[in-house]
């Protein structure tokens, strides 16, 4: 029983590494976003590191 706590206590914290990572990829699409739009540019695209198979996010 250990073996399945453990084994579950570890994807819980790969999932939590995950979901972090998501989120500061989000924050800082979402920082220069809003920078790129007080500029008056308009949004590229780019591929994003952290998902897959090809999305992309906007960059400014």
């Amino acid at each position: 029983m250990s073996t399945f706590r453990q084994a579950h206590q570890d994807v819980h914290g790969a999932l939590r590494t995950y979901v972090g990572v998501l989120r500061e990829q989000r924050r800082r699409a979402d920082e220069a976003s809003s920078a790129a739009a007080e500029d008056g540019h308009r949004p590229r695209r780019q591929e994003c590191e952290f998902t897959s198979p090809r999305p992309t996010m906007i960059v400014r």
